[in-house]
């Protein structure tokens, strides 16, 4: 998906980063196990095991992927080995038909995130730059919030 050149760019670019939360936009799931569809796992595994453990080595903290383009909506995390917790939510869709009964195993999937219908997220960022929150919010398309979780920030 990026390549040797482009993962190293962005792995320097976290490194030097000062902000206390790093959002990722990507277009498939980076934390996902199941080997389906537009996972990292099953379309570029040694590129998500070498992001992964660049992440850790690197001691790079609050990484955030967003991703989509799955047609359901769903919140996964992983803890690596420095203790850093890494996320990836997956928001989709709004406008395009939606998944129904998702039977594949996200081993990182945070129970009660699942969402098989049309729905939209909503990211807050609040708090001082030393103990920022990011607030997710999951809405159907009538505006009715599914699931809602916050992530506080680590030094």
């Amino acid at each position: 998906m990026l390549g040797e050149a482009q993962l190293d760019w962005l792995i320097d670019a976290l490194v030097k980063s000062r902000a206390p939360i790093k959002i990722i936009a990507t277009g498939g799931q980076v934390l996902n196990t199941a080997q389906v569809n537009e996972t990292y796992a099953n379309l570029f595994p040694e590129e998500r095991a070498y992001l992964l453990r660049k992440l850790e080595e690197e001691n790079i903290k609050n990484v955030i992927f967003l991703t989509g383009d799955r047609h359901h909506t769903e919140l996964s995390h992983y803890t690596n080995g420095m203790g850093n917790e890494v996320y990836d939510w997956t928001v989709s869709p709004l406008t395009s038909g939606a998944a129904r009964n998702v039977t594949e195993t996200n081993r990182m999937r945070v129970e009660g995130t699942l969402v098989e219908e049309r729905n939209f997220g909503l990211l807050k960022v609040s708090g001082p730059r030393t103990a920022r929150e990011l607030t997710m919010t999951v809405l159907d398309v009538d505006g009715n919030e599914k699931w809602s979780r916050t992530i506080k920030s680590k030094r």
